[in-house]
C-alpha cells in the first residue's frame, strides 16, 4: 500500500488537449496534460494515476517543452499503477521544479483521471499550460512575425482577443486570426495551399498560417469552432477550418448520449446521469455539461457560449452531454 500525506489534481484529456510526441513514440498523437508540482520537503513521492483510459505518466524537470519530450525528462511509467494506469516513484528535493505530464499509452485517448500523489509534505499541484505566443523581431531591413511555443506557469489562455470580429471567408477562413495550441507540425509553403495541406493530413483539423520564413502553414488537430480563434494584429495572419460532420443525435432538443464538449469546465460533482442537467441549470453561470461513468457517474459542469455543434463523438457509449 502507498502511505504519506495526500494531495491530488483531477484533470480531463480532451480532442482539444494539446497533444505531443510523448517518449518511446515517433508521432505527434497522443493527448497530454501537465502539472506544475511545487514541493515544500525533500524525500520520496508517489505519483498514484487513477482513470477508466490507459494513461501513461512522465515526470520532468522545468522547464517542459512539448516539442522535446526527452529532454528534462526524469521517469516515465506506463502501467505499475491499477487497471493500467501509472504509478511514478521518485526521490525529489526542494530545489527541483517539477512538471508532471499525464498522458495516455494509446494515441488519441481521452477521457477523466484523478492523479494523487504521496510523499512526507503535501506537495502543491497547479495547471502548467502551454500557450502560443506571439513575437515580432525587427531588423533594418526586414520585420519578421513570428509563432513559437513557450510554456507558462497558470491558468490557460490564449494569445489575441476573442474572435467575434473575425470576418469568415467561404465560411472556413479568415484573415488576421489564429487558432492557438495543438500544433502537430508545421511546413514552409504559400498561403493559399495550407488548408489544402491540412485536408489532406490525417487528424489535421485546423491550421494557422504566417508569413514566418517566407511562408509557414501550422497543422494542428483536436475539435475545435471558429469561437475559438482569436484576432490577430498580423494582417497577413490566415487561420481555417475543416468542415467536420456532426452525428450526434439529440433528444428532445438539448441532450446526447455519446457525446462530449471539451474543455471549459467549470468543477464536476458525482452525481446520477439524470440529475446532470438539472445541476448545471441550478448553478451560476453553468452553461452546458457533460456526464461521464467516471468514479461512478460525474457530472462535468461547463461554462461559456456553445452551440451542439460544438458537441464532439464518443466511443464511449454511456457518454452524455447536453445544453440548458
Amino acid at each position: 500500500t502507498t502511505s504519506g500525506i495526500q494531495s491530488s489534481y483531477s484533470g480531463t484529456l480532451t480532442k482539444k488537449s494539446s497533444s505531443f510526441m510523448r517518449p518511446k513514440q515517433e508521432a505527434y498523437r497522443f493527448y497530454f496534460l501537465p502539472i506544475h508540482v511545487k514541493i515544500s520537503s525533500s524525500g520520496i513521492y508517489t505519483f498514484l494515476c487513477e482513470s477508466g483510459i490507459d494513461t501513461y505518466g512522465c515526470l520532468y524537470n522545468e522547464p517542459f517543452h512539448p516539442s522535446s519530450p526527452s529532454s528534462k525528462l526524469i521517469v516515465t511509467d506506463d502501467e505499475s499503477g491499477s487497471k493500467q494506469n501509472f504509478k511514478l516513484v521518485a526521490n525529489l528535493t526542494t530545489t527541483e521544479s517539477l512538471i508532471l505530464v499525464v498522458t495516455t499509452h494509446n494515441a488519441r485517448q481521452t477521457g477523466p483521471f484523478k492523479v494523487t500523489v504521496y510523499g512526507p509534505e503535501k506537495a502543491i499541484l497547479t495547471p502548467y499550460v502551454t500557450i502560443p505566443l506571439t513575437t515580432t523581431s525587427t531588423s533594418t531591413t526586414t520585420s519578421t512575425s513570428t509563432i513559437t511555443s513557450v510554456t507558462k506557469l497558470g491558468v490557460g489562455g490564449s494569445a489575441g482577443k476573442n474572435g467575434s470580429n473575425i470576418q469568415w471567408e467561404g465560411n472556413n477562413w479568415a484573415m488576421s486570426c489564429n487558432f492557438p495550441g495543438n500544433d502537430m507540425f508545421n511546413v514552409q509553403i504559400r498561403g493559399e495551399d495550407c488548408g489544402g495541406r491540412c485536408a489532406q493530413t490525417s487528424n489535421c483539423t485546423h491550421f494557422t498560417w504566417t508569413t514566418y520564413l517566407g511562408g509557414t502553414c501550422w497543422l494542428k488537430s483536436g475539435a475545435v469552432s471558429k469561437n475559438d480563434a482569436t484576432e490577430s494584429s498580423d494582417l497577413s495572419m490566415v487561420c481555417g477550418l475543416m468542415e467536420v460532420s456532426s452525428s450526434v443525435l439529440w433528444i428532445e432538443n438539448n441532450w446526447a448520449m455519446s457525446c462530449d464538449f471539451p474543455g471549459n469546465d467549470m468543477f464536476n460533482v458525482q452525481s446520477r446521469g439524470e440529475d446532470c442537467g438539472g445541476r448545471c441549470a441550478q448553478t451560476s453561470n453553468c452553461t452546458h455539461f457533460t456526464w461521464t461513468t467516471y468514479l461512478g457517474g460525474t457530472c462535468w459542469l461547463k461554462s461559456g457560449a456553445v452551440s451542439k455543434n460544438d458537441a464532439i463523438e464518443t466511443s464511449d457509449l454511456s457518454m452524455v452531454c447536453g445544453v440548458v
